[in-house]
């Protein structure tokens, strides 16, 4: 999510990340691939909408100089698919296990329409609150595995609901994920 990446309010770079696949409780069993890059859509610096909270990072190698993707292979990305999906959101929220242990959330997601983001934007219930974001929603999970959207977070009980019990992501797009992907060249 782009407000992982980017911090509006202060207008910079938040830096610093990491990403330790298949933690738990202190447990890295593949270690720590440091970011090389980040990219995030103009629209994000200037709006702050829902629909751009997508951030693309690029990983350096672990302490072993392998990528990430030895060890874990990759998701793939869908884009322009309708609202109404059956998601598997991941994440690592601090109000479940505090934050050390990956959770997931499955549930149809919906787009909560007007001013809430129209279509550009998806609802779905799950119980993760803060720490989640930027996790994945994946559709046909364990068996094409595609990330159509990213925790993003929560809006009013006017657009999400109530806190703790949904939460949105953006829709993935040619004008969010693809427009980011052509610009990495992914």
């Amino acid at each position: 999510a782009a407000h992982c990446c980017y911090d509006r309010s202060e207008s910079k770079w938040i830096g610093g990340w990491s990403f330790t696949p298949a933690y738990r409780d202190g447990y890295a069993p593949y270690g720590t691939f440091p970011w090389k890059s980040a990219r995030i859509l103009n629209r994000w610096i200037s709006d702050g909408d829902r629909r751009s909270d997508v951030c693309l990072i690029s990983l350096g190698k672990n302490s072993q100089s392998k990528d990430v993707t030895y060890y874990t292979g990759w998701l793939g990305r869908s884009w322009n698919y309708s609202s109404n999906q059956l998601h598997h959101a991941v994440g690592y929220p601090g109000n479940i296990g505090s934050g050390n242990k990956k959770e997931l959330c499955v549930s149809e997601s919906f787009s909560p329409g007007g001013s809430c983001g129209g279509s550009t934007v998806l609802n779905t219930g799950c119980s993760m609150t803060y720490g989640a974001s930027g996790g994945p929603w994946i559709r046909s999970y364990r068996k094409s595995n595609w990330v159509n959207s990213v925790v993003s977070g929560y809006d009013d009980g006017t657009c999400t609901g109530s806190f703790g019990e949904t939460f949105n992501g953006p829709r993935f797009t040619t004008e969010n994920i693809v427009t980011l992907c052509n610009d990495e060249g992914c």
